[in-house]
C-alpha cells in the first residue's frame, strides 16, 4: 500500500511539473489575476494564468485533511527531523499537493521538499513560482530551489530532467532582473551553480 500511495503521488508530481506552463483554474483565489499584488521580480518571464499560493502562515485556500494531520502539524514547526519525515511519507507529489493549498501547509511543503529522494520531481513549479511569486513571498520558494538542487539525484536516470533546464532559465532571469536583495540575488547565484554542476543545462 506505502509503495502504490508513493508512486501515484509521484504521478502526481511528475504531472504538476509537466502542466506547469499551463492554467491552473479552479484554485479560487490563488490564482494571479490582472493587477493582484506586487508580483515577483521576474514575472515577465511566467506565463498568464499562472496559479500563485499564498505563501504566508495561515489556513489553506480550500479544506483538506492535511491541516489535521499530526505529521504536517509537526512538521511545520521546521524540526529537521519532522520535516525528513514528512517528505519520506508523502514524497514531492505529496508535498506539491500541500504546496498548492497555500498557507502553513505551502511553506510547510516548500521546508520539507528538500528532504524528499524525488525533490527533482518539483523543480519545475518551484522554478515556476520563482518567477511568478510577490516579492515579499519569494525567499521560501527560492531556498526550496536551493535545497532540492544540492542533492544531486540519486536515480541513474533523472525523474525529469527537463525540469533542471526550465530551473536554470529560470534562475537566470532572476538573477539578471536586478529586483534581489543581496543575500536572495547570492543564494538564486548558489542554486544556479548547483544546476551546472550537475550536469544538467541545456
Amino acid at each position: 500500500m506505502a509503495a502504490s500511495r508513493n508512486w501515484s503521488r509521484l504521478a502526481v508530481g511528475v504531472l504538476v511539473g509537466t502542466l506547469a506552463s499551463g492554467c491552473w483554474c479552479g484554485r479560487g483565489d490563488s490564482e494571479v489575476q490582472p493587477g493582484a499584488t506586487s508580483p515577483g521580480p521576474a514575472t515577465s518571464a511566467a506565463a498568464p494564468g499562472i496559479s500563485v499560493p499564498r505563501l504566508r502562515p495561515g489556513p489553506p485556500s480550500r479544506p483538506s485533511p492535511l491541516s489535521s494531520d499530526p505529521l504536517w502539524a509537526e512538521a511545520a514547526a521546521g524540526d529537521t527531523l519532522d520535516l525528513g519525515r514528512l517528505a519520506d511519507r508523502e514524497g514531492a507529489g505529496g508535498l506539491l499537493e500541500g504546496l498548492e493549498l497555500g498557507g502553513t501547509l505551502a511553506l510547510t511543503a516548500l521546508q520539507a521538499l528538500p528532504h524528499a529522494e524525488d525533490g527533482e520531481v518539483a523543480l519545475r513549479r518551484l522554478c515556476e513560482l520563482v518567477a511568478a511569486v510577490p516579492s515579499d513571498e519569494l525567499e521560501p520558494v527560492l531556498r526550496a530551489v536551493h535545497g532540492v538542487v544540492a542533492r544531486p539525484p540519486r536515480q541513474a536516470e533523472k525523474l525529469d530532467p527537463g525540469g533542471y533546464a526550465a530551473c536554470g532559465g529560470a534562475l537566470d532571469r532572476l538573477v539578471q532582473s536586478g529586483a534581489l536583495s543581496p543575500s536572495l540575488r547570492d543564494l538564486a547565484l548558489s542554486a544556479r551553480q548547483l544546476v551546472d554542476e550537475h550536469g544538467v543545462r541545456r
